[in-house]
């Protein structure tokens, strides 16, 4: 039931950006960008860059919490 309408909110929030989308302004609307955002150095940086900064918090380790 939840994920239901969260798709539902997604499709609702579509249908809403067509239809601004479609009113004539003066405004430049990009729909796909020329080039996708990427970590530079790439993927294998990113890995190394979240196992140096990434902190999973003290309390959550001796609860052995997970997730």
């Amino acid at each position: 039931m939840r994920k239901s309408l969260i798709i539902l909110l997604l499709f609702l929030c579509k249908i809403n950006v067509g239809f601004t989308q479609n009113k004539k302004s003066d405004t430049l609307i990009i729909e796909k960008p020329d080039q996708n955002a990427e970590f530079q150095g790439g993927m294998g940086a990113f890995g190394k860059f979240l196992q140096k900064n990434l902190k999973y918090p003290e309390a959550a380790q001796r609860a052995n919490v997970s997730g």
